[in-house]
């Protein structure tokens, strides 16, 4: 596929942002690349707060949005956005632009964070958080330091390599630059969308990690995307799924049928397989497959390898020194979504813990459930502040669409009801539990449609 000018352009913008990083959704992070305390400035970039100032430390789905409410619930809330990254990537419908489905650019999952700012309301800084202050109540970063009287936390997601490299730093670039994982944005999307431009034969291999990760369903809407460009252009090859469960984490049922109905001789799923190595060298794989007691291991070649590695929060959240578990994914207290630590820090988004204190959650990590949870946040944080009355609000639900044909256009869905249960502890206690239930919908072209507005929607709540 040719690229015009203008993204060529936009790449170059892109990459240079993305490489910067470090590390879809749904997050941005706010980048925390240099040590704990250090700052190239200790200067206040703002006045001190009078009050009313909340700082968003994140500019991806679950921040923007919180901004955006904030701003919405009251005029008299000031808000700050904090993010490193000078442009907006989507990585929710990156999968259906690596298709190469008709009318997806790089113009359809790029924005700028400027316009919205101004529509909204709310002050963007583009800057490198370095530590906080909770004491003083300040957020520092490499150009100066900000005040808050209120902290909302969105800073996504980071990959843990450890287990594919044993803690090689030079191995985990090498793999990362070369096997793209693409859940976060950025370069990591140009270079995959790249090599499977530039390919002509052979097997195209997407690993699905362990643990949770961003979106459960995009590795496997990847595969069909994948496999929708490779049927296309009659590209000889397979796509190769290597799951470590025995069926797909999400949507098991429907991705397979569309599979197997619109993919059978290109896509083959390999359950109760994980990754022992990756030897970039030969372009080859080697595999553990369970096989009841017994574990075989194998080897598979590949021409391009999307290999995803165990995912952690980012660190902005040890950072920021808040209650988190082992993976450093936060522990909030729900329905407010604050943190146990201290009542003046909220987190939404990735970076919310799978089990929260004294209340286990199972909320995808998705942009849908970001955006939900920042229309609750920007509400609740209000209420604390005394701008407006808490009226009780509902859990987040989710909704997650995926497409897994591109013409014509037919979609896949499932979406996830959250509800509150109450269980007896050990002691004979109640304690309340939220229970995420899920219904999913067959492969429809009425599905298909439904993502396109979905997405459309989301980004117009975003930035139009």
């Amino acid at each position: 596929m040719a690229i015009n000018r203008r993204d060529l352009l936009k790449i170059t913008g892109i990459s240079a942002a993305a490489l910067a990083v470090g590390g879809c959704a749904a997050d941005n992070a706010a980048s925390t690349d240099a040590p704990k305390g250090f700052s190239l400035s200790n200067s206040e970039l703002m006045p001190a707060p009078k009050g009313n100032r909340v700082v968003v430390c994140g500019g991806g789905f679950g921040g923007l949005t919180t901004a955006k409410y904030l701003r919405k619930a009251s005029k008299d809330i000031e808000v700050v956005v904090i993010e490193k990254k000078e442009n907006f990537m989507s990585c929710p419908y990156s999968n259906v632009w690596l298709g190469g489905v008709q009318g997806v650019s790089l113009d359809t999952l790029s924005f700028d964070y400027y316009a919205p700012a101004v529509k909204n309301g709310y002050t963007f800084i583009q800057a490198t958080i370095t530590g906080f202050d909770r004491e003083n109540r300040v957020v520092k970063t490499d150009n100066g330091t900000v005040g808050y009287d209120y902290l909302v936390l969105a800073p996504g997601i980071e990959y843990d390599y450890s287990k594919l490299t044993g803690g090689d730093k030079a191995k985990e670039r090498t793999l990362r630059m070369e096997c793209p994982p693409a859940l976060m944005p950025g370069s990591e999307h140009l270079a995959l969308h790249k090599q499977l431009r530039d390919m002509e034969e052979g097997n195209f291999i997407i690993s699905v990690p362990e643990g949770a990760y961003r979106c459960p369903p995009a590795p496997y809407e990847r595969a069909a995307m994948v496999a929708y460009y490779m049927k296309t252009n009659k590209i000889k090859g397979k796509v190769i799924i290597l799951n470590p469960a025995d069926k797909p984490y999400a949507k098991p049922k429907q991705f397979l049928e569309s599979y197997a109905s619109l993919y059978k001789d290109i896509i083959e799923f390999h359950g109760n397989t994980t990754i022992k190595s990756v030897d970039t060298a030969k372009k080859e794989i080697t595999v553990n497959v369970k096989k009841g007691d017994a574990t075989e291991t194998k080897t598979v070649k590949y021409e391009v390898a999307n290999i995803i590695p165990k995912n952690k929060c980012h660190p902005l959240i040890k950072m920021a020194g808040i209650d988190h578990n082992a993976d450093g994914y936060a522990k909030i207290v729900l329905p407010n979504h604050a943190s146990p630590t201290d009542a003046r820090v909220y987190v939404v988004g990735d970076a919310v813990a799978a089990t929260n204190f004294a209340a286990g959650s199972g909320y995808p990590k998705s942009g849908f459930m970001a955006n939900a949870q920042g229309r609750i946040v920007a509400k609740q944080v209000a209420a604390a502040m005394g701008k407006i009355k808490d009226d009780g609000l509902a859990l987040p639900d989710n909704t997650c669409f995926s497409l897994v044909n591109g013409t014509p256009k037919e979609g896949i869905v499932v979406n996830h009801k959250v509800d509150y249960i109450v269980e007896k502890d050990k002691d004979g206690k109640d304690i309340k539990k939220i229970k995420v239930s899920a219904s999913v919908g067959d492969r429809s072209k009425d599905l298909g449609k439904a993502n396109d507005e979905w997405f459309k929607s989301i980004m117009n709540d975003l930035f139009s």
